[in-house]
């Protein structure tokens, strides 16, 4: 059975299952662009970059190994976001 999809506000750090979709929140109207940070393996199973606010089939991906995966999210004031996978 696939995961739940999880709601994620764009520039806040998440928690999420392999195979999760993500339904993000907050996006701003010019966008946001997702990139990889530094030597932090992908987590998505799209990209990079992925250009918000589509595609809209992007998730965890399956068969990602428990720990916490950065990445960097253009429109945020922090810019590097992480998403801790379980």
């Amino acid at each position: 059975m696939p995961s739940p999809p999880v709601n994620v506000k764009i520039c806040e750090d998440f928690s999420a299952e392999p195979g999760s979709g993500i339904i993000w929140t907050g996006v701003p109207p010019s966008g946001c662009t997702l990139q990889p940070f530094e030597a932090s393996p992908w987590p998505f199973n799209v990209g990079p970059p992925i250009h918000l606010p589509s595609p809209a089939n992007v998730g965890i991906r399956e068969g990602l190994a428990p720990g916490t995966y950065c990445f960097v999210a253009t429109c945020c004031p922090k810019k590097k976001i992480c998403v801790t996978v379980k």
